[in-house]
Order: structure tokens, then C-alpha cells, then sequence
């Protein structure tokens, strides 16, 4: 794998702002460093600076700041924040392992859209961040924009939901080995006919193609699988919407009679909603029907009967991305690592 080029090609120069600008190169430095005041610079030579900055998007050369040791000691945190996953406490494990390392930080919500994640990136780079730590599906790693403005930060982690090919250090925080853990499970306890429940999001896939894989490896065809989809809001502003719709889904496909004895589902909280829609149809938890969650939550440990569920493993994503952030700030020509770390399932009386 390429090491992450450090200058972006075409690059806007000092000195092409100092040309355009009308000014010398140190007077443009001072500027677009903030050292106007310091050294009395004029209010209409600093807009002139500015303006040209602006005009010309122009971005710190990262690398040559770092060789001349200016690092701003700032990592910026690009997490999609939306929905009713527990991310908050690995946001929170970031901002402090930055912390007592001598680092600020920026923590921003891209909203899992790319657009949104390419402005962030570009305000970073402005600000002159050191550093990017992001949560990014494969749509966001193939973005050419956004690949492009990766290479203006001298560290770069992303983590990703599947192993793909990029040009920084990647954690992948793989959700299959939970769905797949339970579904074997759940086919060897007895089940004879399973069904997943997961929003209309795409990167929901690839759990559902690890049950279809599961279910392929005991002799089943694909067809024996039930996928239930239902639609969420993306970002999610009110949560709650997404276990209502799927309650809903169900509903309406499955009036009377269940055509499945066991239901994986995208996290605690659909799976609390589906204990109940099913207790409310008569059916006992686990004898007539299998649940299983994901995440791990409080809730699923004080419903009744107990949640089977995924354990995310948060920790150790914590502790990929603080090693591969510090080890690439102090040797940012090493060549890019990779770390994978698998969610698994936890058994409990829910899935029987």
C-alpha cells in the first residue's frame, strides 16, 4: 500500500498569495499566521491577504510546518453521531486519549455525508489541524474529495465497517462476525427459519450477507433468510421513528402467523420494541420466538428475559487509533497499518 503523499498537486504557494495579494512573502506568512497585530500590520493589508486566501482556497502546507516542528497539537474527530448507536463513549475515550497526550480537540458530526465531511475536512485543514480521526463508510473512502483532502493532515485514522484499500492507517470494526456468531447459534439450538431486521441503509448490507453466509455454509439457500427493511431518517433526529417504523414493518407483513422462530436486529433498542410487539401478539420470549440486539446496552441487560446482543469491543478500536495516530505523528513517512476488530455475540436468554 502507497504512503500517504504529504503535498497535494496543484498547490497554492506563499508567494503566489504574495504576488496577487501585492505584498512580500513574510508579510502574507504573518498574516495567514495571525501575527498581524503583533507586527502592526494594516487592517486593508490583511484583507488583501485574506481576501486572496479565500479567493484562492488556499491550505497550510501540513508536512513543511511539521518538518519545521509547528505542529498546532490539535486532532480533529469526524464521527457520525446520528441514530441510537453507543458511540458516545468512544467519542468520549478519543477526546480524552487526546488529552492526555497534549491534544485539543475539534469534534464535529459529518452526518455520514460526504459533502458535509469534505467542508469539515477543508475547515480543519484551515485551522491547521495536525491530525483526523474519522468514522467513514466506503462511500466516504472512495470520495475523491475527500481523499484529497486527507493528504493536507500529517495523521490520518479512519474506521470502517469492511477492510478497504486507502492511503492511511485504517481500523476496521467488522459488525459481520456478531451476525454470523449468532445466526450459528441460533441454527444449532434448533431454529429452523431466521429473519433479520435492519433500516434502509446500505451499509446495513453487509451484516445480511453474513447470515446469507452463514446459512449458505449449513446447506440453506439465501431464500431461507427473512429480511425486514424499514426506513429510517437519516441523519436520525428522533430515533425512536426507527423502531416505530419497524414495529409498523411488521405489522404489516406479519399480521397473524410468524413465518420465522428467530429475529436479529440492528441494535438493542429494535429489539426491545420487537420483545414487545411480539409479547403483545401472545408469544413467549424465547420459547416461541428468538431475539437477538446489538450493541450491548443497558437496556438489553434489564430487559426481561435478558438480551442476547454484540459486543462492540470499543476498546480496542480506542486503542488501534491511539496507536496508529501517535506512532504516524512521530514518523509520518511510515508506511500505513491496518488493525481489524470484530463485534461478537453474547448469548443470552433472549436468543434461548
Amino acid at each position: 500500500m502507497a504512503v500517504l503523499p504529504k503535498r497535494p498537486m496543484p498547490r497554492v504557494t506563499m508567494a503566489v498569495i504574495a504576488e496577487r495579494a501585492g505584498v512580500s512573502r513574510s508579510t502574507a506568512s504573518f498574516v495567514i499566521n495571525g501575527r498581524d497585530k503583533e507586527l502592526k500590520i494594516s487592517a486593508e493589508t490583511c484583507r488583501r491577504v485574506l481576501d486572496v486566501v479565500r479567493e484562492l482556497n488556499y491550505l497550510p502546507d501540513v508536512a513543511a510546518r511539521t518538518l519545521l516542528g509547528q505542529k498546532t497539537r490539535t486532532i480533529g474527530i469526524l464521527w457520525s453521531l446520528s441514530g441510537y448507536n453507543p458511540i458516545v463513549g468512544m467519542v468520549n475515550s478519543l477526546t480524552l486519549m487526546a488529552a492526555a497526550n497534549g491534544y485539543r480537540t475539534f469534534l464535529i458530526d459529518h452526518l455520514n455525508d460526504a459533502k458535509k465531511t469534505a467542508a469539515a475536512l477543508e475547515d480543519l485543514a484551515s485551522r491547521r489541524v495536525d491530525a483526523i480521526v474519522m468514522d467513514a463508510d466506503r462511500h466516504m473512502l472512495t470520495d475523491p474529495k475527500i481523499l484529497a483532502l486527507l493528504r493536507h493532515f500529517v495523521a490520518v485514522v479512519a474506521v470502517s465497517n469492511e477492510p478497504i484499500k486507502v492511503p492511511c492507517d485504517l481500523v476496521v470494526h467488522r459488525r459481520g462476525p456478531l451476525y454470523e456468531q449468532a445466526a450459528r447459534y441460533l441454527l444449532r439450538s434448533g431454529r429452523r427459519r431466521l429473519a433479520i431486521a435492519m433500516p434502509d441503509v446500505a451499509n446495513h448490507d453487509l451484516k445480511v450477507d453474513a447470515v446469507r453466509n452463514v446459512l449458505a455454509e449449513a446447506g440453506h439457500s439465501a431464500e431461507r433468510l427473512i429480511e425486514i427493511r424499514f426506513h429510517v431518517e437519516f441523519p436520525g433526529i428522533d430515533p425512536l421513528s426507527g423502531q416505530e417504523r419497524l414495529v409498523d414493518a411488521l405489522e404489516a407483513r406479519f399480521p397473524d402467523k410468524m413465518p420465522f422462530d428467530a429475529l436479529m436486529c440492528a441494535s438493542d433498542e429494535d429489539a426491545a420494541y420487537c420483545v414487545q410487539w411480539f409479547q403483545n401478539k401472545g408469544m413467549a420470549i424465547p420459547d416461541d420466538m428468538a431475539i437477538v440486539g446489538a450493541n450491548d446496552t443497558l437496556l438489553g441487560r434489564i430487559l426481561r428475559p435478558q438480551l442476547a446482543t454484540g459486543h462492540r469491543h470499543n476498546e480496542g478500536v480506542s486503542e488501534a487509533i491511539r496507536r496508529f495516530l501517535f506512532a504516524r505523528l512521530d514518523n509520518s513517512l511510515a508506511a500505513p497499518q491496518t488493525a481489524v476488530i470484530d463485534m461478537e455475540f453474547v448469548c443470552r436468554k433472549s436468543a434461548g
